[in-house]
């Protein structure tokens, strides 16, 4: 599997491709098992998530090994 920091790395990517491409406004965030976690992370620090005002979490890991978190500055 790959880095955490790779998986926030691919939601800034989808959304910046979706905002910039068809002008979407992310409103909606859909996570599950590791997804969640990682789209809790962009939530919290993304200007973009501003908007965001729903989050669905389907089997999110709550206890993933120290080795996949990345909540440092």
């Amino acid at each position: 599997m790959g880095a955490f920091v790779n998986d926030v790395e691919d939601i800034e990517a989808v959304v910046e491709y979706l905002t910039s491409q068809f002008g979407y406004i992310i409103d909606l965030l859909i996570g599950h098992s590791r997804g969640v976690v990682a789209a809790f992370r962009w939530i919290c620090t993304a200007e973009e998530a501003a908007n965001v005002r729903g989050f669905v979490n389907v089997s999110g890991r709550y206890r993933l090994p120290v080795r996949w978190c990345f909540f440092g500055s």
